[in-house]
């Protein structure tokens, strides 16, 4: 890995594609959050992703975050069912339609998230601050089209 980050900042041409370099990103960035973030919490890292995305999205479906996140069905019906045990996440029927189920925070889900959303923020701005605001910016809008992309591969 550090071959291949010292070749990319010499201006050497990439050994590998698009793809390698954001699972990489995604995959450091998940170890780094389940080791930093989420010590002495009790949850796992997709608990937490769960949870985080419930605090974004109140009343989500657990198909959103299946959609959103690139989690499969069943770690989303685990960890909602393990958070749902701990009482840090709240189920409700959806009106539109009952064979779906809501996703809220508890009061005690939402503690636990706001005293471990710092760090977890903290995260994100160490990556920002390698960029430039015009970087930053650019980066967001390509990776919104690269995850729009990656969604619509998922669905066919």
């Amino acid at each position: 890995m550090r071959v291949i980050a010292n070749r990319a900042a010499a201006g050497a041409v990439p050994l590998t594609g698009i793809t390698y370099y954001l699972m990489s990103i995604a995959n450091l960035i998940a170890r780094n959050t389940a080791h930093r973030t989420l010590r002495g919490s009790g949850l796992t890292l997709n608990e937490w992703r769960v949870l985080r995305f419930a605090a974004l999205a109140p009343a989500a479906l657990a198909s959103d975050v299946i959609a959103s996140l690139g989690i499969d069905k069943t770690t989303v019906s685990r960890a909602i069912a393990s958070l749902r045990a701990r009482g840090l996440l709240v189920l409700r029927p959806n009106p539109e339609d009952r064979r779906e189920t809501r996703l809220s925070l508890s009061a005690a889900g939402r503690r636990v998230h706001d005293r471990y959303q710092p760090v977890d923020l903290a995260v994100d701005a160490s990556f920002e601050k390698q960029l430039s605001k015009s970087e930053t910016l650019t980066l967001q809008r390509l990776l919104v089209k690269l995850h729009s992309h990656a969604t619509s591969l998922s669905d066919g």
